[in-house]
C-alpha cells in the first residue's frame, strides 16, 4: 500500500507540475516517427493514396525493405477521411476515458472504492497522452487503448465488443497479435467455442490483410 501510495503521488506530481509543452515530441525536437505519421495522414487528406504517401515519407528516413517498417493502412486512411486531426484526437481521449469508466464499474464492488479509484488513476496515462499534439498519431497509442477496452469489455460480459476492440486493434498494429492469440488459446482451453470461432475469424482476416499489405509494399520496394 505504501508503494502504491508513493507511485500515485509521483503520478500526481508529474501531472500537476509537468511541463507538457517541453515534453511534447514536436516541441522538443524528437518524435520523428510521429511527424512522419502526420505527414502521411496529411497526404492522404490531400487525396493521395496511402501506399504512395507512406513510400514518399518512409523512404526519406527509414529502410523500407521490411514490410514491418510499413504500418497497416487503416489508421492513416481513417484519419485521412476528415480534413482535421481533432476528431481522431477526441476519439482517442474518449476511448481511454471509456476504459477508466469500465474499470471503475467493474472494480468498485469487488475491490471497494479506494482501490477502484487508485486503479483509475493508474489508467490516466493514456488519457493524458491523448492531449498531446502528436501522440494520438502513434499506432501503439490506439493498440494499447483497444487492448484495454477489449479486456474490460470481456470482463463486463460484452463478448462481441471485446472481440471487436481486439480485432480492430490488431488491424491497426500487428503487435496486438500476441493478445489475440492468447485470448484464442484461453477460449479453447475453457471450451468457449463461440469465442474460439470469432477470434479465429478475426486472426484469419488479419492474416489476409497482412498478405495484401505485403503485396502493396513489395510493389513499391521492388518497383
Amino acid at each position: 500500500r505504501i508503494a502504491i501510495a508513493c507511485f500515485v503521488a509521483l503520478m500526481a506530481y508529474g501531472v500537476l507540475d509537468g511541463d507538457f509543452a517541453g515534453s511534447d515530441p514536436a516541441a522538443s525536437g524528437g518524435g520523428e516517427d510521429l511527424r512522419c505519421y502526420r505527414r502521411i495522414v496529411e497526404r492522404v487528406q490531400g487525396g493521395e493514396g496511402y501506399y504512395e504517401a507512406a513510400y514518399r515519407e518512409l523512404a526519406r528516413l527509414y529502410p523500407i525493405q521490411s514490410v514491418f517498417n510499413w504500418r497497416l493502412p487503416y489508421l492513416a486512411w481513417a484519419m485521412g477521411q476528415t480534413p482535421h486531426f481533432l476528431p481522431a484526437q477526441v476519439l482517442g481521449i474518449v476511448l481511454s476515458l471509456l476504459s477508466i469508466g469500465l474499470w471503475f464499474r467493474l472494480s468498485r464492488d469487488a475491490l471497494g472504492f479506494p482501490a477502484a479509484a487508485i486503479g483509475s488513476l493508474l489508467l490516466l496515462g493514456s488519457t493524458i497522452y491523448g492531449f498531446s499534439s502528436d501522440v494520438f498519431l502513434a499506432h501503439e497509442f490506439w493498440a494499447g487503448a483497444l487492448i484495454t477496452l477489449s479486456l474490460f469489455a470481456y470482463a463486463k460480459g460484452w463478448l462481441w465488443a471485446a472481440i471487436g476492440f481486439g480485432i480492430v486493434g490488431l488491424m491497426i498494429r500487428e503487435l496486438v497479435l500476441p493478445y489475440a492469440a492468447l485470448m484464442l488459446f484461453l477460449s479453447v482451453k475453457e471450451r468457449k467455442y463461440q469465442e474460439t470461432a470469432l477470434w479465429s475469424v478475426g486472426i484469419l482476416l488479419f492474416a489476409a490483410a497482412m498478405a495484401v499489405h505485403s503485396m502493396h509494399v513489395r510493389a513499391y520496394v521492388d518497383g
